[in-house]
Protein backbone atom coordinates (compact mmCIF):
# COMPACT_ATOMS: atom_id res chain seq x y z
CA UNK A 1 0.00 0.00 0.00
CA UNK A 2 1.30 3.50 -0.75
CA UNK A 3 2.12 5.41 1.82
CA UNK A 4 0.22 8.33 0.23
CA UNK A 5 -3.26 6.15 1.03
CA UNK A 6 -2.60 5.52 4.46
CA UNK A 7 -2.10 9.16 4.76
CA UNK A 8 -5.47 9.38 3.31
CA UNK A 9 -7.28 6.58 5.74
CA UNK A 10 -5.54 8.03 8.60
CA UNK A 11 -6.79 11.54 7.97
CA UNK A 12 -10.07 10.28 6.66
CA UNK A 13 -10.40 8.78 10.57
CA UNK A 14 -9.31 11.81 12.16
CA UNK A 15 -12.37 13.58 9.98
CA UNK A 16 -14.86 11.50 10.73
CA UNK A 17 -13.78 11.38 14.37
CA UNK A 18 -14.34 15.35 14.62
CA UNK A 19 -17.49 15.49 12.63
CA UNK A 20 -19.17 13.03 14.74
CA UNK A 21 -17.97 14.72 18.24
CA UNK A 22 -19.17 17.81 16.34
CA UNK A 23 -22.69 16.47 15.82
CA UNK A 24 -23.06 14.89 19.10
CA UNK A 25 -21.93 17.63 21.11
CA UNK A 26 -24.16 19.83 18.84
CA UNK A 27 -27.63 17.92 19.26
CA UNK A 28 -26.67 17.82 22.42
CA UNK A 29 -26.31 21.08 23.06
CA UNK A 30 -29.38 22.25 21.14
CA UNK A 31 -32.18 20.00 22.58
CA UNK A 32 -34.73 22.14 25.28
CA UNK A 33 -33.41 22.05 28.15
CA UNK A 34 -34.60 22.37 31.98
CA UNK A 35 -34.33 26.14 33.67
CA UNK A 36 -30.95 26.59 35.23
CA UNK A 37 -29.34 23.22 33.64
CA UNK A 38 -27.46 22.32 31.13
CA UNK A 39 -24.26 24.10 29.23
CA UNK A 40 -22.48 26.98 29.88
CA UNK A 41 -23.32 27.54 33.36
CA UNK A 42 -27.47 27.45 32.90
CA UNK A 43 -27.59 29.78 29.71
CA UNK A 44 -29.78 28.96 27.00
CA UNK A 45 -27.59 27.85 23.91
CA UNK A 46 -28.57 27.47 20.45
CA UNK A 47 -26.64 25.98 18.02
CA UNK A 48 -26.06 27.84 15.12
CA UNK A 49 -26.40 26.89 11.45
CA UNK A 50 -23.11 26.63 10.36
CA UNK A 51 -22.03 23.79 13.13
CA UNK A 52 -23.93 21.29 10.88
CA UNK A 53 -22.58 22.85 7.53
CA UNK A 54 -19.23 22.33 8.85
CA UNK A 55 -19.63 18.73 10.04
CA UNK A 56 -21.22 17.81 6.67
CA UNK A 57 -18.22 19.40 5.27
CA UNK A 58 -16.06 16.90 7.47
CA UNK A 59 -18.01 14.29 6.15
CA UNK A 60 -17.88 15.25 2.52
CA UNK A 61 -13.96 15.27 3.01
CA UNK A 62 -13.72 12.11 4.47
CA UNK A 63 -16.16 10.37 2.22
CA UNK A 64 -13.11 12.64 -0.72
CA UNK A 65 -10.36 10.65 1.53
CA UNK A 66 -11.53 6.95 1.36
CA UNK A 67 -12.18 7.59 -2.35
CA UNK A 68 -8.70 9.01 -2.93
CA UNK A 69 -7.09 5.79 -0.81
CA UNK A 70 -9.09 3.48 -3.02
CA UNK A 71 -8.04 5.22 -6.21
CA UNK A 72 -4.49 5.63 -5.25
CA UNK A 73 -3.87 1.54 -4.39
CA UNK A 74 -6.06 0.46 -7.76
CA UNK A 75 -4.45 -1.17 -10.36
CA UNK A 76 -4.94 -0.64 -13.99
CA UNK A 77 -6.65 -3.29 -14.96
CA UNK A 78 -4.22 -4.01 -18.69
CA UNK A 79 -0.93 -3.99 -17.87
CA UNK A 80 1.42 -1.78 -19.79
CA UNK A 81 2.43 -4.24 -22.81
CA UNK A 82 3.81 -3.00 -26.13
CA UNK A 83 1.78 -3.50 -28.87
CA UNK A 84 1.55 -6.40 -31.13
CA UNK A 85 1.25 -6.11 -34.49
CA UNK A 86 0.56 -9.19 -36.56
CA UNK A 87 1.28 -9.74 -39.73
CA UNK A 88 -1.89 -10.54 -42.15
CA UNK A 89 -2.32 -13.79 -43.51
CA UNK A 90 -1.75 -14.82 -46.98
Amino acid sequence: MHVFAKVLVFISWVSFGFAAILLMVATSMNRRQAYRVGWLNGECYVVKGGTYAGSAMLVLFTVCSVNGSVFCTLKSSQPNQPTKVHKPMG
